[in-house]
C-alpha cells in the first residue's frame, strides 16, 4: 500500500510576491524562508518595490502562508507568471538566489538568445 501526496496547485511557474521589506535584514529572512522551501529552484528580491519573484515548482499559497508565518511581514500575491528578465528589462535591480545552477545556467542562455 502506498501513500499518495496530494498535488493541489503544483506546477512549475513564477509567482511574484508583495512583501514589506525594510531593511537588509527582512530581506535576508525572506531569502532564508523561500530558499527553503521545497521546489524552489531561483528567487529574486527587490526591496525598493517590495517584491519578490520566486521560480519552481510550487504552491504559490503554501509559499505566502509560510513567510506570513516564519516572518511574521505582510505578504501578498501579486501577478503569476513574470520573469526575471521581464523585471531585468523594466530596470529593476534584482538580487539572484540560486540553488540549482542547471536551471540558472538555462536561464541565462534563454535570455542571450
Amino acid at each position: 500500500m502506498t501513500k499518495e501526496k496530494k498535488q493541489d496547485n503544483v506546477r512549475y511557474m513564477n509567482v511574484e510576491f508583495n512583501v514589506s521589506m525594510y531593511c537588509n535584514e527582512c530581506g535576508r529572512k525572506i531569502a532564508r524562508v523561500i530558499s527553503k522551501f521545497k521546489g524552489v529552484e531561483t528567487f529574486t528580491t527587490d526591496m525598493n518595490s517590495h517584491k519578490v519573484v520566486v521560480t519552481g515548482r510550487l504552491d504559490p499559497k503554501k509559499l505566502l502562508k509560510k513567510l506570513k508565518k516564519k516572518t511574521g511581514k505582510r505578504v501578498k500575491i501579486v501577478a503569476k507568471d513574470v520573469t526575471n528578465r521581464q523585471l531585468a528589462e523594466a530596470g529593476v535591480h534584482v538580487v539572484m538566489a540560486v540553488r540549482k545552477t542547471k536551471a540558472a545556467h538555462e536561464l541565462i542562455q534563454q535570455w542571450q538568445n
